[in-house]
């Protein structure tokens, strides 16, 4: 379930109401579920007492625009006139109670008496809400900070410590390409998340604090949606071969700490709150991104949200640095982040071989760029595991493209039909994503760097056994 209480952010109207829309001021159609109870919710903020009626809609998930058939309900609410406080989504409220039963049953208890206003002490918490951090006007990208924030402050430590973490901590073969991330836990994933930054020593020699980081990793798993393939598995898979490479000699001993941290949080982050759908997608429907950013939509987006999360003292773990290196770190992580658009691979890989000639890893613009073909290569190269698990993403990746095919279709937008569900060969897609995407990048890397032709190696063996599955030579279209 979704809580939302919003100052004009749903209308209704008697007069212009049909049964398959949903009326939003913001232009928005409403794709999530909401759910609320009528009654008042005593809030004051300041010294501004000002009651305002408020339209709260019930709208079943996954449904663009399509009421339920209790259809909507109505409260009076007094609050302050820009607050917009929404709740966890029904997925990730069900994913944090399967893996951290107290964490899962505090959001949902809290969820509750915040909407129903009925608990004195969490109308306490309410005001605390409302105080901590401005809310985005997108109903669409929401996946709310002020919640999740006042949450992970109450949070346990014991996730990061329970038995499972510690086992994962001593038996995860986390520098190994054939690790299969699928089988993981979501506590063993947060914990090995944090075992990266251990064993690149930044908690330590950066003098990090730890319960910040542990928060913002948190926070960071709160704002992952559970789609089929852009999900928390993917980022951390992403963050898992990129340690791969950076804790490894010979990158390790060439790349700078700061660079080897701006590279691993691009890694976590570099697909934070991604809703599952394409940039042509954003652009095709007019999303709210693309009147807040004029080109690569979701990258802008991923980038824009985890400075947002770091703007929270409590998980702010960079306060460590000083401006100077605050700033390069910044700057990094954006350029690593906007350079996963695949819609800028080709420019970027063309731009990388006109300097082989002249690479020097001790040059810090560089040894930057290295890092940057190091996350864009571990952003795609799933080919680089084995078979058997590269051809699990490869499926997830379907079942994802399949769901915005369909939704296109629903909503009368362009399609493109590599992602048509019923007339995709797998293996002809991706033998040409291969080959047009993955090989000329692993090749770049590969000279850049001679220790890693290996993983050029693993992805032509896994090519060479999509070939053999497939009957036809690869259509041309882009995967």
């Amino acid at each position: 379930l979704r809580f939302i209480l919003s100052r004009s952010g749903l209308e209704y109207s008697e007069k212009s109401y049909k049964q398959s829309q949903i009326i939003c001021r913001r232009g928005d159609p409403a794709k999530d579920m909401f759910f609320v109870k009528e009654g008042t919710v005593e809030v004051e903020v300041g010294s501004k007492k000002k009651e305002k009626k408020y339209i709260l809609h019930e709208a079943m998930f996954g449904e663009v625009g399509v009421l339920s058939e209790k259809g909507v309900r109505t409260a009076t609410c007094k609050a302050h006139t820009d607050v917009v406080l929404v709740c966890l989504a029904a997925d990730q409220v069900q994913l944090l109670t399967k893996n951290f039963p107290e964490y899962g049953n505090c959001v949902k208890k809290r969820a509750l008496s915040i909407v129903d206003g009925s608990d004195e002490t969490d109308n306490e918490v309410f005001k605390d809400i409302l105080k901590l951090h401005p809310l985005t006007n997108s109903l669409e990208f929401v996946h709310n900070h002020s919640i999740g924030e006042r949450l992970a402050a109450d949070i346990s430590e014991s996730v990061f410590d329970s038995p499972l973490a510690k086992s994962a901590r001593e038996e995860v073969p986390l520098g190994s390409l054939d690790l299969d991330t699928l089988s993981l836990s979501d506590e063993q994933m947060l914990c090995l998340l944090e075992v990266m930054f251990e064993r690149l020593h930044l908690i330590e020699e950066l003098q990090m604090e730890r319960k910040k980081l542990r928060r913002f990793l948190l926070l960071f798993r709160l704002h992952c949606r559970t789609n089929p393939y852009h999900n928390f598995q993917h980022m951390f898979t992403v963050a898992q071969m990129v340690f791969s490479v950076i804790s490894a000699p010979p990158v390790s001993e060439k790349v700078e700490k700061l660079e080897k941290m701006a590279v691993l949080i691009s890694a976590i982050c570099h697909d934070l709150d991604h809703p599952g759908l394409t940039n042509s997608f954003q652009s095709n429907s007019q999303s709210k991104l693309t009147s807040k950013f004029s080109s690569s939509f979701l990258e802008n987006h991923h980038a824009s949200l985890l400075w947002e999360l770091l703007l929270i003292p409590e998980a702010d773990f960079l306060n460590c640095l000083s401006a100077e290196d605050y700033m390069y770190v910044r700057k990094t992580i954006n350029e690593c982040i906007l350079a996963t658009d695949m819609a800028q691979h080709n420019k970027i890989v063309e731009s990388c071989k006109s300097r082989l000639a002249n690479f020097d890893m001790t040059n810090k613009e560089h040894s930057r760029l290295f890092l940057l073909l190091v996350l864009k290569l571990a952003d795609i190269a799933n080919e680089s595991r084995p078979f058997s698990i590269s051809s699990k993403w490869a499926k997830n990746l379907v079942e994802e493209n399949g769901a915005q095919y369909t939704l296109e279709t629903t909503l009368k937008l362009p399609k493109a039909e590599y992602m048509n569900p019923a007339r995709i060969d797998l293996a002809k897609v991706q033998v040409f994503f291969i080959d047009s995407f993955l090989l000329p990048l692993a090749r770049v890397v590969a000279e850049l760097e001679p220790k890693l032709e290996f993983i050029l190696e693993r992805v032509t063996k896994n090519r060479t056994i999509w070939m053999s599955k497939s009957e036809k030579e690869p259509e041309i279209g882009s995967p």
